[in-house]
Formats: structure tokens, C-alpha cells, sequence
């Protein structure tokens, strides 16, 4: 199941991230960055450690090989929707459906060294196309969905921020500090290391039996995310089903996912670790057609602050019962 094709950035866009506002942009300079865009991406991966090449650092992130098929791609595409713009009238663009393009042609088992001519061939016929355009050609347009029209112009200025932007994320990774990945069964041992530190320091979980390795993997999840730091684990997250009287699925009201057994070593915190642990969590269940959900106790301040950023909301409050005493905690759901 794939996400809605999101809308085109709009003539007028400013990238939020990296700060490019395509009004200010001129065409001269878009077309210098485009130009740059296979020697910076070859720059790129030769920071990029071997071994980390085809690892996303993240579920839903793609890998630096990845990000550098797609920076090919953007390439091509752009020369194509620029020849038609130039060519036809008003021509439609069809969506380059990124994702799937990275499923269907494997990008994941490509060799970066023929993507990497590719894409400097690609870039070269982006170049000679823009020159190709007279000055009448710059206000043609191109449309795609309803009420999506944008000009030769604006598609100059796309490729060139497609490109830098996605040259940027490659870089980044290839050389995150810390990958998010799927538990394995190797994972547990440490894991447990670091919950039997956190549970001394902060006494979370606030009430766990002794077998702590029975409280992490004893409940069936339907996933389970861990942070890697160089080969080392650093924090965990769960997905799980909710029991028949969970009361978090009761205030949701609708097919939920429970979120738990999130813990972070004290040492990595500070790290956006926990957001980024979440987010493995939260992107599987949305795959799943469910809502993810969780509560935590009051007291944990972190953890609802933690929450608040990401945009949750607070959908209700329980009580939990531990060692005869009543504990409050919110109930926090995405929108």
C-alpha cells in the first residue's frame, strides 16, 4: 500500500528543511546546481562507509543507494517534463511514483558505480535541455492533477532542490550516528543491560517482573525496532496488539495499535532517539490500517513532552493499579 501522491511545491515554494525559496532562485543558478549535482553526489558517497551503503537508517527512509537512483531518476524525469513543456501544450507529468520506483527496479541491489555514470549522463542531458529553452519557452507550462500547472521555470528550480536536497540526504544516511532497524533475536541480551540501567536510574517500567527478558519479548508484537549505534543497541520500541480490555483502544474508538517497551540508554538520550523509535512504530501500524496509541504515567514528564512535539494528542486518561496504588496516565494518540 502506497501514500497519496503528495502536491507539487508551488511556484513560489521555500523548502522548510533546507531553506531554498525557488522565487529567489534564478534560472542561472538552478541551472549551476543542477550541473553540480553528479561530481556532489559522488563526493557524497565517498563519505559513506561500505558497509552502510544499502542500510536505511530508518524503516521508511530509503538507503544512500537508494537516494542516489532516485537523484538519477529526478534527472531523467525533469529532462522529460522540460522537452514536453517546451515541445507540447500544457503536457500532463505524470507522478514519478518514487517509492514504488525504488520496490519494482530494486534499487536496493544496484551497482553504485553504474548509477553513479548514470546519473552523470542524466544530469549532462538535464543540462542540455535547459539550454534548448528560448525565452518564450520559460512560461509554458505543464499540468498533473486538477488545478497542479507549473511552469518551465518552476521546473528548473524543482530539479535543481530535488537535487541538492536529495544529494544531502544521501549523505545523511550513509553517516547517521545511530540506525533505527528490526530487533533481532542477537538484540536481547543487551537490550536487557540497558533496561536493568534504565530501570535502576528512572524506574521505568515503574512495575516489571523479575524476568526482564520475558517482559520485552513475552507479549506477541507485531513488530519490534531497535537503535543500533555501530553494532551496539541503544534503545527499543514495540507494536503490539491491544488485549480485549485494553482501555487505550477503548478511548481510541477505532482499529488501534499499542505502542510499547520504549526505552532509551541514558548515555544516548538527547538524540531524537525516541521520536525516531516511535516513528518505526507508528509508520507500521499506518501500513497496517491502524491508529497507534499508548499511554504513559503523569509523572513522566519526558516522555508526555516527547509526545506533545511529535503532534500526538491526548485522547483521555487512566488509572493503572500498581503495588495497591493508583497511578494516573495519559492516553495519546496521532491525529
Amino acid at each position: 500500500m502506497h501514500a497519496p501522491v503528495p502536491p507539487l511545491p508551488a511556484e513560489d515554494h521555500r523548502c522548510p528543511s533546507c531553506g531554498l525559496a525557488y522565487a529567489e532562485l534564478t534560472v542561472e543558478a538552478a541551472t549551476a546546481t543542477v550541473a553540480e549535482a553528479s561530481a556532489a553526489a559522488a563526493a557524497a558517497l565517498t563519505e559513506v562507509p561500505p558497509h552502510r551503503l544499502r542500510v536505511a537508517p530508518d524503516p521508511g527512509t530509503w538507503s544512500p543507494l537508494e537516494y542516489l537512483c532516485h537523484l538519477r531518476d529526478v534527472a531523467i524525469t525533469s529532462t522529460i517534463r522540460l522537452h514536453r513543456a517546451r515541445t507540447e501544450d500544457r503536457p500532463v507529468a505524470e507522478p514519478m511514483l518514487a517509492d514504488l520506483r525504488a520496490q519494482r527496479f530494486r534499487y536496493a541491489e544496484a551497482d553504485p558505480a553504474a548509477v553513479l555514470d548514470e546519473l552523470h549522463r542524466a544530469v549532462a542531458g538535464l543540462v542540455e535541455e535547459i539550454g534548448r529553452l528560448g525565452a518564450d519557452d520559460w512560461a509554458h507550462t505543464v499540468t498533473r492533477f486538477p488545478g497542479e500547472e507549473r511552469t518551465a521555470r518552476w521546473l528548473v528550480r524543482n530539479a535543481a532542490h530535488e537535487l541538492r536536497h536529495h544529494v544531502a540526504d544521501l549523505r545523511h544516511a550513509g553517516t547517521v550516528e545511530i540506525v533505527v532497524r528490526p530487533r533481532a533475536e542477537a538484540d536481547v541480551a543487551v537490550l536487557i543491560a540497558v533496561l536493568r540501567d534504565v530501570r535502576r536510574r528512572d524506574g521505568y517500567p515503574l512495575h516489571m517482573q523479575h524476568d526482564l527478558g520475558d517482559w520485552l519479548c513475552g507479549t506477541p508484537v507485531i513488530g519490534a525496532w531497535v537503535a543500533d549505534h555501530g553494532g551496539g543497541v541503544v534503545g527499543h520500541v514495540a507494536l503490539r496488539l491491544p488485549e480485549p480490555d485494553d482501555p487505550v483502544a477503548a478511548l481510541v474508538g477505532e482499529p488501534v495499535a499499542v505502542v510499547c517497551r520504549l526505552f532509551v540508554a541514558r548515555d544516548e538520550r538527547g538524540k531524537g532517539l525516541g521520536e525516531r523509535l516511535v516513528r518505526a512504530a507508528w509508520r507500521e501500524a499506518a501500513a497496517r490500517g491502524l491508529r497507534p496509541a499508548l499511554d504513559v504515567l503523569t509523572r513522566e514528564a519526558a516522555a508526555v513532552a516527547l509526545y506533545e512535539r511529535m503532534g500526538w494528542q491526548r485522547v483521555g486518561e487512566i488509572t493503572h493499579t500498581i503495588d495497591g496504588g493508583a497511578v494516573p496516565a495519559i492516553c495519546f494518540a496521532p491525529p
